[in-house]
């Protein structure tokens, strides 16, 4: 999920995304990915991150039923407003599950 959220933003801060078609389709992907992979997250993680998975949920609901159809305003606005959430979400987490991992690793 994360690399898909930085390759989204890449897209999208190289100011092709409202210009170019293909650079929207390209998002439009990235974020099917991120929606889909979403499902995946552990029933512990969801509930802990209840906003999150809202969030991300909802978004999965909007491009899969729209999908020859997405404004590529509702694109951009969770682009701007959730993915910077989401990503930092995911981010802690998978610090703490390193950093847990370290913890293990380490001598007595």
């Amino acid at each position: 999920m994360l690399e898909e959220a930085d390759e989204i933003r890449a897209l999208a801060d190289r100011g092709r995304f409202r210009r170019d078609r293909t650079t929207v389709e390209r998002v439009h992907l990235r974020a099917i990915f991120i929606a889909e992979s979403a499902d995946h997250l552990s029933r512990g993680f969801k509930d802990e991150n209840p906003t999150l998975w809202t969030t991300v949920r909802n978004f999965r609901t909007a491009v899969l039923h729209t999908y020859e159809t997405i404004d590529p305003e509702d694109l951009w606005r969770f682009i701007r407003d959730d993915l910077p959430k989401v990503v930092s979400v995911l981010r802690k987490a998978r610090f703490e599950k390193d950093d847990n991992s370290k913890r293990s690793d380490q001598p007595g």
